[in-house]
């Protein structure tokens, strides 16, 4: 028997976390033909998406499956993402939390690690 993903729990988490602390999420997306997502947004193989309950309808955050409709240029369209491909969740300011999935990523560990550093020296936690 294989563990669970932990990622579609995070997501989940996450998810509940910005809408409690009124901020708005946000999904990187590594687009593919698995993923369903407008076309004419993806850049550079991804799309960024606003996931908040404003933006979107009839989410759901599954284990294997984030889908929902959304209005993209006041044209409704159905998005379906398998969970697999999201890169990264954040909330809208990127001030409070930002969550990269590093697997995603095609660097070796080393230099993920390294790129994680430079980026929260422009975040600093304070306790």
């Amino acid at each position: 028997m294989s563990a669970a993903s932990t990622k579609p729990y995070l997501v989940r988490a996450i998810y509940e976390w910005c809408s409690d602390a009124g901020q708005t999420p946000y999904l990187s997306v590594k687009v593919d033909a698995s993923t369903r997502v407008p076309m004419e947004f993806v850049k550079n193989g991804e799309i960024v998406l606003n996931i908040g309950p404003g933006a979107t309808r009839a989410l759901v955050l599954g284990n294997e499956v984030i889908q929902f409709s959304a209005r993209f240029g006041g044209v409704s369209r159905d998005i379906w993402i398998p969970v697999s491909r999201v890169m990264a969740f954040r909330e809208q300011s990127f001030l409070h939390l930002v969550v990269y999935f590093p697997f995603f990523f095609t660097l070796r560990r080393m230099e993920f690690y390294q790129r994680s550093i430079e980026i929260l020296r422009y975040f600093p936690v304070n306790h």
